[in-house]
Parts: C-alpha cells; sequence; structure tokens
C-alpha cells in the first residue's frame, strides 16, 4: 500500500448545500502521488455528515470521516485534523470552497519538492459571490515572500494553499489548546495564522493562476459577522501574533496592521456618534476596549512602532467639591488605569475631593499636587492632557511636542465660566477657541453643548461628542424586582448640586409636582445640596408636597436610595444617568439660570445626541419628543409602567453612556486632536490672562498696546 504525501483537511458543519462539490473538487485531482481527505464533521445538524460517509463508502481509500460527539466549534474541530496531520504536505479546503483546477494538488508538490527552504505554495482564488466572481488578489508576476518582510506578504485564501508540514508530524502545541472557547479562539482557527507559521519555518511561493472557488455565504464564520466585529478580530488578531511571535516586528503588526483596524473600528463609532450606536452592541465594545488596551500595553515596550498614541494619560481636575465633572474624571481615570492598564495621572489639590476619594482605594492612577504658579510639565514621554474647557488658561502646557491635550465641554455655559476664570477680554479667548476648533481638540458633552457653543463664541466648532457616563451598579435590581416604592405614594426624586445653575430646575419640578392633583401622598427626595438651597420656599409647597432632604450621598449610599425610594427620577446630566443605570425611570430637565414655568420634560431615551438637559430655547432646534408632568406620573403610576420605562432608561444608557463606550471615543478624539499649532497662542493668552488678574498687569498692557503684534510673534 502506498502512504500518502498529502493530507487535505476538510473541517465541516452544516454545509450540505456545498459539501459534495467541495469533495468531488478533490476527488477529481490527477497526482502522481498518494493524498488522503479527512472530514471532522461538528456534528452538523443537516445533511453534512450523511453526504460525506456516502463518499467515504464510495472511495474508502480516499477517504476518512470522523465525527466530534458534540459540537465543539471550529478551533477544538480543526486543532483535531492538525493532529491527524502526519504526511509531508497539507491544505485545507472549507465545504463550502471548492477547487477548479485538476492539476492543483500537482503543480504545488511539484514546486515544494524542488525547493526545500518553501514551506508554502499558494495560488489566487476566485472570490464568488451572489454568482459574481472576482480575483481574490492581483499579481503582476509570481513573487516570493518571507518572515522578515511581511508588509509585502499576500494574505491567500484558504483553498489556494498548500503547506509543507513542519508543525503536525509529532502533534499540536499544547498551547493551541488553551485557547479552545476563549476570546482569542478566532485567531488561531483561521488560515491567516496557518500561514504566518509556516512562514516563520521558510518562505512562500504564490502564483496568480486562479485555481479555487471562494465562495461567500452569509453563514460562514466570517462573513456573518457585521464590520465592527471584523475590524475587531483582525486588529486582535495582530496583536496576539505580535505575542506569540516573541513581540518581533513592532512596526508591522502593532503600528502598519493593529493600529490600522483599530482605527477603522474609531472611525466606525465616530461616524454613528450623532445618535446611538445600535448595531455595534455593548459586548462588541467591551470586546474591542479589551484589544485596545492590549495595544497600548504591547506599543509601550516597543517603541520603535511610530505610534500615534500616547498610553499615558494626565487629567487636570484640581477641585475640593462634588459634582458632575468631579465625578466624571475620577471614574475615566480610574477606568483608564486599572481596566485599560494605561499609565494615569491625576492633578489635584493636596486635599482635593478625587485625590480624597481614590486614596484608601487600590487604583492605579498617580496625583501631582497642584501648583498654582505651575505652567508647564517637562514630561519626558508625550502624555494626553484631559481638561474641562473652562480650565482652559489654567492647565499647564505640554512641552513635549508629542502630546495632545483635549478639551472636555460639558456644561451649555462652559464658555462664560472661561471667561470669568480667565479674566480676558472675550475677543482674547476667542483667538485662542479658534486655534482649538482648527485643531479638533474640543470634544462636547452633547449636541446642547455645542449648541450653546454657537450663541457664547463666534468661534463654529465640530460637531464632535464625548458623551458622560457612568457606571454598572452591583445594586441595580433584576427586571422582575422592579416594582412602585408604595401603592398609596407618589415618590419621585432630584439628583444634583442645589447651585444657581440647577436651582430653577428643581423650583421648576416642584410647582408642577404641587399643581399636580392626586389622591396619593406626594413625596419629593431631593438629594444633593449648594449654595441655591435657600432659595426653596419650603412653606409653599409644605401642605401638598412632602420635602425630604438627604443631602449630599455618594457611592453605594446614593444607588441604594434611588433604588429603595425613588419611582422616577427628574434631574439632568450625569446623574440622570445615575437613575438609568439602575433601572429606575429617568426623566430631563430643562435648564435655567432664571426662575422658568414650563411643562414639558424628555424621557431620557428619547433624547437626542446624547443630550442631558435642554435649553427651552433649544427646544425646537433639538426637535425632541416632550411629556407633560401629569402624562410622566400617570404612565408610572396608573398605567403601571414603572419597570418598561425603567428597563428602556437603562437600555439607553448601556447603548449611549457606558464607561466603555466613552473610553473608546475618548481614543477617537485623541487620535484625531493635533494642538500643536496652539502652543505659542496658549502661552500668550496664559501671559495675558496672569496680566489681567492685577492692577498692575492691567497697566503694563495698556503701555505695550502699540507692541502686542511683536509680543505674540515672538511668546
Amino acid at each position: 500500500m502506498n502512504v500518502a504525501k498529502l493530507t487535505v483537511l476538510m473541517p465541516a458543519y452544516n454545509k450540505e448545500k456545498y459539501i459534495a462539490q467541495a469533495i468531488d473538487s478533490v476527488l477529481m485531482q490527477k497526482t502522481h502521488f498518494e493524498f488522503e481527505l479527512i472530514i471532522i464533521d461538528d456534528k452538523s445538524t443537516d445533511k453534512s455528515l450523511e453526504i460525506a460517509q456516502k463518499y467515504q463508502a464510495d472511495h474508502p481509500k480516499k477517504i476518512r470521516v470522523l465525527t466530534n460527539p458534540h459540537n465543539e466549534g471550529c478551533l477544538s474541530t480543526t486543532l483535531k485534523a492538525y493532529a491527524l496531520t502526519k504526511t509531508d504536505y497539507f491544505c485545507v479546503l472549507d465545504p463550502d470552497d471548492y477547487w477548479i483546477s485538476e492539476k492543483k494538488l500537482q503543480k504545488a508538490i511539484d514546486f515544494l519538492e524542488a525547493h526545500e527552504d518553501f514551506t508554502i505554495y499558494m495560488s489566487n482564488t476566485y472570490l464568488d459571490e451572489n454568482n459574481k466572481r472576482t480575483p481574490y488578489f492581483t499579481l503582476i508576476k509570481n513573487a516570493t515572500f518571507d518572515f522578515e518582510h511581511l508588509s509585502e506578504f499576500i494574505y491567500g485564501h484558504t483553498s489556494g494553499v498548500v503547506f509543507r508540514n513542519r508543525f503536525f508530524k509529532t502533534g499540536v502545541p499544547k498551547e493551541w489548546y488553551a485557547h479552545i472557547g476563549t476570546p482569542k479562539e478566532r485567531y488561531y482557527e483561521g488560515d491567516t495564522f496557518r500561514n504566518f507559521i509556516h512562514l516563520s519555518k521558510g518562505k512562500a511561493y504564490c502564483v496568480n493562476d486562479i485555481e479555487s472557488v471562494y465562495r461567500i455565504t452569509q453563514d460562514g464564520i466570517w462573513t456573518r459577522c457585521n464590520q465592527f466585529q471584523k475590524d475587531s478580530i483582525n486588529a486582535g488578531f495582530f496583536l496576539e501574533m505580535f505575542s506569540y511571535f516573541g513581540q518581533i516586528h513592532p512596526d508591522f503588526f502593532l503600528s502598519q496592521k493593529g493600529l490600522y483596524y483599530i482605527k477603522r473600528n474609531l472611525k466606525l463609532l465616530d461616524d454613528t456618534q450623532h445618535q446611538p450606536h445600535n448595531q455595534i452592541s455593548l459586548d462588541d465594545l467591551s470586546n474591542f476596549c479589551k484589544i485596545f488596551s492590549d495595544y497600548l500595553k504591547y506599543q509601550s515596550t516597543a517603541p520603535s512602532t511610530g505610534k500615534t498614541l500616547s498610553s499615558t494619560f494626565l487629567f487636570y481636575m484640581p477641585s475640593r467639591i462634588v459634582g458632575g465633572y468631579e465625578f466624571l474624571f475620577m471614574r475615566l481615570a480610574t477606568f483608564l488605569a486599572d481596566e485599560m492598564g494605561c499609565a494615569v495621572q491625576y492633578i489635584d489639590y493636596p486635599d482635593g475631593f478625587v485625590k480624597n476619594q481614590l486614596s484608601n482605594t487600590n487604583t492605579n492612577v498617580a496625583f501631582l499636587n497642584h501648583a498654582d504658579n505651575h505652567t508647564s510639565l517637562d514630561l519626558k514621554k508625550p502624555v494626553n492632557l484631559i481638561v474641562p474647557i473652562t480650565m482652559l488658561f489654567e492647565a499647564p502646557t505640554l512641552i513635549n511636542p508629542d502630546s495632545k491635550s483635549i478639551f472636555w465641554y460639558a456644561h451649555p455655559l462652559s464658555l462664560k465660566w472661561l471667561g470669568y476664570r480667565s479674566g480676558l477680554p472675550q475677543k482674547h479667548v476667542n483667538h485662542c477657541l479658534a486655534d482649538l476648533a482648527a485643531s479638533d481638540s474640543v470634544c462636547f458633552m452633547d449636541w446642547a453643548c455645542w449648541d450653546s457653543s454657537k450663541t457664547t463664541s463666534r468661534v463654529t466648532f465640530k460637531e464632535n461628542y464625548l458623551p458622560v457616563f457612568t457606571t454598572e451598579k452591583n445594586c441595580t435590581p433584576a427586571d422582575s424586582n422592579i416594582a412602585i416604592i408604595n401603592k398609596t405614594e407618589i415618590n419621585i426624586g432630584w439628583l444634583g448640586r442645589l447651585d444657581s445653575d440647577k436651582i430653577f430646575s428643581l423650583i421648576n419640578v416642584l410647582d408642577n409636582f404641587y399643581r399636580l392633583e392626586s389622591d396619593k401622598k406626594k413625596n419629593i427626595h431631593i438629594i444633593g445640596n449648594g449654595e441655591s438651597k435657600h432659595l426653596i420656599d419650603v412653606k409653599k409647597y409644605a401642605d401638598k408636597i412632602n420635602l425630604i432632604f438627604t443631602s449630599t450621598l455618594i457611592h453605594d449610599e446614593l444607588y441604594a436610595y434611588l433604588v429603595k425610594n425613588i419611582d422616577v427620577l427628574f434631574s439632568m446630566g450625569i446623574s440622570t444617568l445615575e437613575a438609568a443605570s439602575l433601572k429606575i425611570p429617568s426623566v430631563l430637565t430643562f435648564l435655567s439660570e432664571t426662575s422658568m414655568d414650563t411643562d414639558n420634560f424628555v424621557w431620557i431615551f428619547n433624547t437626542k445626541k446624547y443630550t442631558l438637559g435642554y435649553y427651552q430655547a433649544q427646544l425646537k432646534r433639538a426637535g425632541v419628543q416632550t411629556n407633560s408632568f401629569s402624562q410622566i406620573i400617570e404612565e408610572i403610576y396608573s398605567n403601571n409602567k414603572k419597570r418598561p420605562l425603567g428597563l428602556e432608561s437603562y437600555d439607553y444608557f448601556r447603548k449611549s453612556h457606558h464607561i466603555e463606550t466613552v473610553a473608546i471615543k475618548l481614543i477617537s478624539v485623541i487620535l484625531k486632536a493635533n494642538l500643536s499649532v496652539s502652543l505659542k497662542r496658549s502661552l500668550y493668552l496664559k501671559i495675558l490672562s496672569t496680566l489681567y488678574s492685577t492692577t498692575p498687569g492691567r497697566w503694563v498692557l495698556r503701555i505695550l498696546k502699540f507692541g502686542r503684534a511683536v509680543l505674540r510673534r515672538y511668546l
């Protein structure tokens, strides 16, 4: 009996429509050597196995059919096939593809037999989609490739490649089995991995002759993925190969390939930023987040990659108060440091709120003490500086030219506050804002912030959104446990600072609640504190409303209180997300710095472009659906819809304002930003800000008014 020289492997699962054609294309091969076809069926539920066994009965010397006792997945089945491969040569043919040249195998073996230093023979393939055929790749002439020049390598399709067996005569590497059932399974089951490992053991020869057909079906393990999933798999694959091959060729695996697919996914997210990206699941985002974390980790050990993003983040937010910005920066810094493995520094006061909150935790966030007179940081490595736009002129200037600065516009009044804090005339502020707009260095919390920037500045910014976020909570109730707190009461809530920019929104809620006719006891739980609390006329409401003040609550104490006491929350900003993340029906109130009387409110899931609070003047431009106060209360209590409205609020939070979503979008913003052109003007404005803040300084400016152009030129 002649011993086979080549093994054809065919892992199969539910391919009854195509497998016969694939097997026929193997049997038609005309060779001067013996070969064997091994079909491993992964417990198909159609007639794939039955068809394969019939062929085996007709060709017992050519075909061996094995079947898994249960469905094990592609990698497990592929590794079983590898383990059976003891011949000098082998190839893989998927059961939905087929060969069209009867001399395919003979041509491949003739070449490999004559060239011992080659491990791959690769021919071209037709890509067949809806019966329309196009070549898989185009070569002007036959070409040779090696592992030292990976950027030139042609990635041939499975159906076109024949390998010299340099791996499996002694078995399958044990470490490959560890990937079965893990997120990395996809990286090791496909043709690109086979190509790489064999290219690492010899050269590849590629011919333009088309000898096979790659059939595009909608149920293939690759074709059924959406574009975001495909790019995530590709990015993760090249990062995994960088690790697998001992972290060599970083320019290829990290910069040329890994970062390329990462950027493609970031662009997909960017293209959907004007609405919740419903087509990209949170699981896919979470997986992509882990992949990017690996990229940053590997990049830090491979400084020659020509990287475009630093893995070091610097947050500037010195503050002693409890507010949305503070929680926003604290949570994002912690997530980047502890979940994504980035190097994170935070500039805060020695007794700052964030520093105090994190001082007794195991976080990897490192703190730098804020110094009022410190204007620059001469950091050796480039960093990504994250700053509220209200602190534009207070933030340190970064000396390293590869550093990037991102200014987060997270409140509609941000530009007014910036003017107050800087003390500069508006025209000077506008000069700097124009530079920021040109460099794509400003990102907006939502549409309302972007829209308000047009009314408070002559500068036009792009709609570049970086939404605020909150986190999943340990005490989030199960769906079945969402119920009315007390059927004899109405329990609504307010969460937020009781300061001048929010107090009138709360008072408007109180006025609407006061006018609401109901036989139930009416409770409003007011969670928060602030300098404008005294504006609430408690006596005015005492005969109809029970006002329950809790002062400020944070973390687990806050979450437990919300779940236990509140059926529906009226609020704005991050506070609304806190309730939505707990499956509590969440309603947006309108912003106002003066008293107002409106009966318009917005369910959080009806908002647009991430907006978590509108001014009444923006309502028509925003085009959002509103509900009256009484309609909202009726839905909760009369129509018994607390549960579905709570779940809809929660679903909106997960899709649009989850921390992993925002972390990825932050990276997208950083990659686009380019602030280097603004450094001189920023330094100039810092000097102006210092001078305007003192009386002698203002006199100096008057004296030097005629020389301002010279000052700009040299600073």
